[in-house]
């Protein structure tokens, strides 16, 4: 039996930013400075981690990952080497914080329903920011795809960097929303596919270098932006699908015709 996933009623049931400040001054010395999660080992996503391990930052931050195949690594004209792989591959597989009753087979598993629908609301008051890694990233794809993953950080009053195509914070602010410059160094949204990866783990470098004190002060500056992200989502959210979502949702369970 299949179990839909459930319209969330509210946005309103996720962390305001002064639970988010309140909850990081209780606990300022174990706030990690990021998480990343990802789930499908998609190529850009296996090379994104394999940056993350170069730059020394999987300790400092909350990480999930599935172990993939070293052929899996092709892209944009790219593939590790046995080495890069081996020192990347014996890191995984990484599972989320408090992974279901199914464990490592439930997270290696193609069907992300359960992740999908998460929100990670602890996740994002352990962590500083969030890094969406997006589905998509690079040039060669020939789009800008923001997906539900960009806009969970933003129901949380939570900041964010998008690891996915080039010139994603140009679409997002194009949607009415601010982004974090000059609180987070969005250079990279510009360069090219193999320049953006570094140029995203220099900036978690610089954040996680940051005194605990000095982090705390970073994210409340950026509280005129989440908030003001915060309002937008909820001013564009409804408390039921809309009517499009309606008339495919009863052409699927067969009760309209096209």
């Amino acid at each position: 039996k299949t179990t839909k996933p459930k319209y969330r009623s509210s946005i309103e049931n996720y962390p305001t930013f002064e639970q988010q400040v309140e909850y990081k001054k209780n606990n300022i010395d174990s706030i990690k400075t990021y998480s990343a999660l990802q789930k499908r080992p998609r190529a850009h996503r296996a090379w994104f981690f394999k940056y993350l391990v170069d730059s020394n930052l999987l300790d400092c931050g909350i990480n999930s990952m599935n172990a993939f195949e070293i052929n899996n690594t092709h892209y944009e004209g790219k593939q590790m080497t046995p080495q890069e792989y081996d020192n990347v591959i014996n890191k995984l597989p990484i599972l989320p914080p408090n992974t279901n009753k199914q464990g490592l087979k439930g997270f290696a598993s193609q069907d992300c329903g359960s992740y999908l629908t998460m929100f990670n609301e602890q996740i994002m008051l352990d962590t500083w920011l969030t890094v969406v890694s997006e589905a998509s990233f690079g040039e060669s794809e020939n789009e800008c795809f923001l997906s539900e993953k960009t806009f969970k950080p933003i129901a949380c009053c939570h900041p964010f960097i998008i690891a996915g195509n080039k010139g994603s914070l140009s679409r997002l602010r194009e949607l009415g929303y601010k982004t974090f410059s000059p609180y987070i160094n969005e250079e990279f949204d510009n360069l090219n596919t193999w320049e953006r990866m570094p140029a995203i783990t220099k900036e978690l470098k610089r954040i996680n270098n940051m005194s605990s004190k000095d982090k705390l002060d970073w994210f409340c500056n950026l509280k005129p932006i989440l908030e003001y992200n915060y309002e937008l989502l909820k001013s564009k959210s409804s408390n039921s699908p809309s009517e499009y979502l309606k008339i495919i949702e009863e052409y699927t369970e067969g009760r309209k015709d096209v």
